[in-house]
């Protein structure tokens, strides 16, 4: 069952497209059919440090994705499924990814922007790529929404103010769920045709586990520049204070040998860390290349707040208009409060077989 929130989000986004359909007179819109099929190897396919068991895994993957467009409504939206095979094993997985983006001009300076996500995992691949933790393969499921105001104020200059909330559950009660709560004010200045200048003030607030809580003010800058249309490199550099409340149990044996207490404690620290975010991308006739490095920080299945650092590379080669061969690696580290270090090194090699209609 879908949560409340997605529901919401979908009704909204009908509500406008109604709107939009009866304000404009007509639409432009699109159905996209999509299947990809992929096999790989895994020397630990269900991420147990304990007892690693290697085998092969088969992932089908039909999607479906859909555009409409008015003059005032702008809608994208795309709903995934992945049927998980583990070759020789008798468990099976059923993933989903469901995405919404809508965008509505209340007037010609005013926008209204909605975006909603709902994503079962089952890999650990959406963990690992949040919070840079890798855990065992259990079910896990995120909720995301974010609605926000742009309002045009020159020909180049624009200011936004938006709300992201994502809530992330875990079917193990070995993992700890968390909210993250995100209110950013931002400006954007079109310098030039090639240059955009952007800059951000955000506040942050996490909820992980039931005792941890972390509160944080962000501010970060950066640019786009475009060398052609088929060379962009993004930049974006910041700080971000902290306040951590992290919840433990404590013995108190002043008691000792009668009875012994245990006491919940809340020990707070502050952190000033740096804000990070870049990103390259490069396109050829057949060959695409996209890579980035990003620091910041995110909740986790720990119920701690964790620092990531995340660098990533991958290249996409088209075989033919139907079939794209990529390779790609991902690395990850992340430092918890507890002064915990995990680091991960992901490669993978795909080939994904397209089977589209207009």
């Amino acid at each position: 069952m879908l949560p409340r929130v997605i529901w919401v989000s979908l009704a909204l986004a009908l509500f406008l497209g109604v709107v939009g359909l009866r304000e404009s007179g007509g639409a432009d819109w699109s159905v996209v059919p999509d299947i990809s099929a992929r096999t790989e190897f895994n020397n630990n396919i269900f991420n147990d440090l304990q007892r690693p068991r290697a085998g092969g895994i088969l992932k089908l993957a039909p999607t479906a994705i859909f555009n409409y467009d008015t003059e005032i409504l702008k809608l994208q939206g795309r709903l995934g499924l992945t049927g998980i095979y583990y070759l020789g094993r008798e468990q099976r997985n059923l993933d989903q990814a469901t995405q919404v983006i809508g965008s509505y001009k209340l007037t010609p300076l005013l926008s209204l922007n909605m975006s909603t996500g709902f994503i079962v995992d089952s890999t650990s691949q959406e963990e690992l790529t949040t919070s840079g933790l890798i855990i065992r393969r259990t079910s896990r499921q995120s909720v995301a929404l974010g609605p926000g105001l742009v309002y045009d104020l020159t020909e180049r200059l624009s200011t936004t103010l938006s709300y992201a909330y994502n809530q992330v559950n875990y079917q193990s009660a070995q993992f700890h769920r968390y909210t993250t709560q995100n209110l950013t004010l931002g400006w954007k200045y079109v310098y030039s045709p090639l240059i955009t200048l952007n800059s951000n003030i955000q506040a942050r607030y996490i909820q992980s586990g039931t005792n941890n809580q972390t509160q944080s003010v962000s501010y970060f800058s950066g640019l786009e520049y475009k060398f052609s249309e088929d060379y962009t490199i993004n930049f974006a550099s910041g700080f971000t204070y902290a306040l951590q409340k992290v919840g433990a149990q404590v013995l108190d044996l002043s008691n000792f040998p009668f009875f012994i207490l245990v006491q919940e404690k809340t020990r707070k620290t502050t952190q000033f860390s740096p804000y990070t975010d870049i990103g390259l991308q490069r396109r050829w006739e057949k060959l695409t290349i996209k890579g980035g490095y990003r620091q910041d920080q995110s909740g986790s299945s720990l119920g701690t707040t964790v620092d990531v650092h995340s660098l990533n590379l991958k290249l996409t080669y088209a075989l033919t208009a139907r079939l794209n061969s990529s390779m790609g690696a991902d690395y990850y580290l992340s430092d918890t409060t507890g002064g915990q270090t995990s680091r991960m090194l992901k490669n993978s090699f795909l080939r994904t077989p397209k089977n589209r209609c207009p």
